[in-house]
């Protein structure tokens, strides 16, 4: 299947303040004195480094069983978890996000710049993720259709080994985003996902946040978050 690549400047973003605020509990529009010039040096740096970029790609499912889901390249999702999460779909979306030149940034000695700069870029990943799901949510419903939530490997009970699924479809290694051994995503700010694409008439309700830890005190539970 075709594969799709975006590039998303950071200025484009703008839920990333509300996330940064829900990270750091420092609201960028008013920003305490004794923060500013931290702040608002973290945001020079990666606004002058660093943009998104992404590569996704939509991919028909051949079969579902209680062990795995397996697309109709051969590609399997395995575990407890892709069988449920995916239940009733017939296609699904797999995407890699990443903060490009975050790794590169230079905060020199200062322990609170680099701090902001650690939320923000945690925070305009997660918004770039819940944008590309609008965005995709609004491509597929002009075919009809509808999608499950947001999955990512290694969260809300999907399986981590589900990692290397994602990385063999799209090969993000063309966006700068690479796999260790361990299935840590290089750079570090990075996410991957899938979701699922369901025909008209059927519905899958199950959410991450039934599975997140941080449900109770999650400010995003009711809200929504970045894994929608």
């Amino acid at each position: 299947m075709e594969k799709f690549i975006f590039e998303q400047p950071l200025s484009d973003l703008p839920e990333k303040k509300a996330y940064f605020k829900r990270l750091c509990g420092v609201d960028m529009d008013d920003v305490p004195e004794k923060y500013e010039d931290s702040v608002s040096e973290a945001g020079r740096l990666l606004w002058e480094s660093c943009l998104i970029k992404g590569i996704y790609g939509r991919f028909a499912i051949e079969s579902i069983s209680d062990e795995c889901v397996v697309l109709e390249n051969g590609i399997r999702f395995s575990g407890e978890m892709p069988p449920k999460v995916l239940a009733d779909s017939r296609e699904l979306f797999a995407f890699v996000i990443t903060l490009y030149g975050f790794d590169k940034l230079d905060c020199g000695d200062d322990m609170l710049v680099e701090y902001f700069a650690d939320c923000l870029g945690s925070a305009c990943i997660e918004a770039a993720q819940s944008a590309f799901a609008a965005r995709l949510s609004t491509l597929i419903k002009r075919e009809g259709l509808h999608r499950t939530h947001l999955w990512c490997p290694g969260q809300h009970g999907l399986e981590l080994t589900n990692q290397t699924a994602v990385f063999e479809l799209l090969d993000p290694s063309g966006i700068g985003c690479t796999l260790t051994d361990s299935l840590l995503m290089l750079p570090v700010k990075s996410s991957s996902g899938i979701f699922g694409v369901l025909p008209s008439g059927k519905e899958n309700t199950l959410r991450p946040c039934d599975f997140c830890r941080f449900k109770p005190t999650c400010l995003g539970s009711d809200k929504g978050c970045a894994v929608i």
